[in-house]
């Protein structure tokens, strides 16, 4: 597939949902994949597999499915009896959730499945694109978050209330990296490329891709 798509495959999509752990992921962690949906762990926000009681992969990160009840895929929700209405609501339901939480979820199904839930899917969508343009949501292939929430996971920090200062150090870059602190925390003369906005009893550290250094001091009174 790389040969004739001259694009390297990062992603990868079991056949039937069959993913024996731990050895799929083993091999997909040699191939230097990134991230694989997932039917276990329903629901979840994408993660580092556990399979009785260790980590999987420390390099490869698993997206799993958020199903609908006990249906994955609008195939199944249409065969247990789901009407367009209810899945409307439990998709906007999933929005309404990773807007708030400021989290990832996957949704998952498959192209010939869209007919079934056209006009559902259609609003879905429509109410999708508003938030995107707006900044408020993003919608990206596996492959951008995991590359993410991997330079998240080897981004050092530490916070020294006598200085009133936290550093925060990723040699790969800080790109994407967000920062929650409490209201109280009054923030000083944050650099170019560093934005803060407030919300809900917390502020948000984010640095942007303006920000082009590894190390990134913070002061606070």
């Amino acid at each position: 597939m790389e040969n004739i798509t001259n694009y390297k495959i990062l992603e990868y999509s079991a056949p039937n949902g069959v993913h024996p752990q731990p050895i799929t992921t083993k091999v997909l962690e040699k191939l230097g994949m990134l991230c694989y949906y997932y039917t276990g762990d329903n629901g979840s926000s994408p993660n580092r597999t556990f399979i009785n009681g260790k980590m999987v992969s420390h390099k490869v990160i698993a997206f799993p499915i958020s199903s609908f009840g006990k249906y994955a895929s609008f195939l199944k929700m249409k065969k247990g009896g789901k009407t367009e209405d209810e899945v409307k609501r439990w998709l906007f339901s999933i929005v309404y959730y990773v807007v708030k939480n400021r989290t990832l979820r996957l949704i998952y199904s498959h192209p010939y499945d869209i007919p079934l839930y056209p006009n559902a899917l259609r609003e879905f969508w429509d109410y999708v694109n508003t938030l995107k343009n707006k900044g408020i949501i993003q919608v990206k292939p596996m492959s951008y978050f995991a590359t993410l929430l991997l330079r998240f996971l080897n981004t050092k920090y530490s916070i020294n209330f006598s200085n009133k200062r936290i550093t925060i150090v990723n040699k790969e870059g800080l790109e994407g990296i967000t920062l929650a602190l409490p209201k109280d925390f009054v923030i000083k003369d944050l650099p170019y490329g560093v934005t803060l906005k407030e919300e809900e009893g917390y502020q948000y550290i984010t640095i942007t891709k303006a920000f082009s250094a590894n190390k990134l001091d913070i002061f606070f009174n």
